[in-house]
């Protein structure tokens, strides 16, 4: 714990009364978000190389994206949202709120090549790890108004990226474990965490 507080993590910080884990601030989200965001093209290819397209295109719920369409939402918003608005904290601008729902039917996501969609994300991601990396720990002070939560600040944004990018990872992994998970049998009941949610 010694180390992991000199590296800037902060243990049992509370919220509303409530006990949280540890975080992270300042020059440790500075070091730690790129290093989270680089893993990311190797764990999408990992999870998604190989397989038939099929087996992509299998939707794990009617009202659920695609593997395809996660894919393709991740190489949008790297530009579109992440690396835009990194842009427009820094200027101060207002930030607007963006419709992933809407956003994929207006692309369209579904329409997209999942091969090509990586390939793109993985050439995007290394651009917004070399702008990250010109970032001081001052700008992430560096404040702007968002259309729908209000006030936010670029360590917000930096640690949403790193949130963003493992929420999808979950949805990767959720989606490919539904053809698996009624032949468990009786060891189903063990795995209750890649049983889809409401929101998965």
């Amino acid at each position: 714990l010694g180390c992991l507080r000199r590296l800037g993590w902060r243990h049992g910080a509370t919220r509303g009364g409530e006990r949280m884990g540890a975080t992270l601030d300042g020059p440790a989200l500075l070091q730690t978000a790129p290093e989270c965001l680089a893993r990311t093209p190797g764990v999408l290819r990992a999870l998604v190389m190989g397989l038939p397209r099929e087996a992509l295109d299998r939707k794990p719920r009617a009202d659920a994206w695609s593997q395809p369409e996660i894919l393709a939402h991740l190489a949008d918003f790297e530009v579109s949202c992440f690396q835009a608005r990194v842009e427009t904290i820094l200027r101060g601008d207002p930030v607007l709120a963006m419709n992933p729902d809407k956003r994929a039917t207006d692309v369209p996501y579904g329409a997209m090549d999942p091969c090509m969609s990586l390939d793109r994300f993985c050439r995007d991601r290394e651009r917004s790890l070399a702008r990250i990396r010109q970032l001081s720990p001052g700008d992430l002070a560096r404040r702007a108004v968002h259309s729908e939560i209000g006030e936010i600040t670029l360590a917000n944004l930096l640690a949403e990226w790193v949130s963003h990018d493992l929420g999808h990872i979950r949805q990767l992994v959720v989606a490919a474990a539904q053809p698996f998970l009624p032949a468990t049998g009786p060891w189903r009941p063990g795995y209750k965490h890649l049983e889809l949610s409401p929101k998965t």
